[in-house]
Formats: structure tokens, sequence, C-alpha cells
């Protein structure tokens, strides 16, 4: 299996992933990209924010991207 990273990117902020995680292939990492934007918009929610212009960028431990997950697409599929 391969290790992808997760960065976020927010309101011009960005905090990348150091630790990363293992999946199968490319599907799997977008749905576990899908899950941490949902995890984010909840922990933003409880703080009183409304994150709406932030997004995960998915990447491999090589550094190529792979795809960028917006918020505003997984909260529309929700």
């Amino acid at each position: 299996m391969r290790r992808y990273f997760f960065d976020l990117c927010e309101n011009g902020d960005f905090f990348p992933d150091r630790e990363g995680c293992e999946c199968p292939d490319a599907s799997k990492a977008y749905e576990v990209a899908r899950e941490k934007v949902r995890r984010v918009f909840r922990r933003r929610l409880r703080e009183g924010r409304v994150p709406v212009g932030g997004y995960v960028s998915v990447r491999l431990d090589c550094g190529e991207r792979l795809m960028f997950v917006p918020y505003r697409d997984v909260l529309a599929a929700s």
C-alpha cells in the first residue's frame, strides 16, 4: 500500500499532513479526504466558525498531488 498525505488549506492557511496514512488506492484516499473534511467542518462549527473556502489536497509520499477535495463538494453531497 502507498502512503497518502492529506494537506488542509483553509482561508489562505496551509496545514501540511506530516503523518499521512496508508490506503490501498486513490479511491480509498478520496474517501479518507472526504471524512477529513467532515471532521474539520464539525470542529469548526463547535468553535463557532463556518469554513467555506477550504479544501483537502491529497498527495503521495513522493510529493505528487493527486486531487483536491473542496469542502463545498463534500458538504453539498452530505
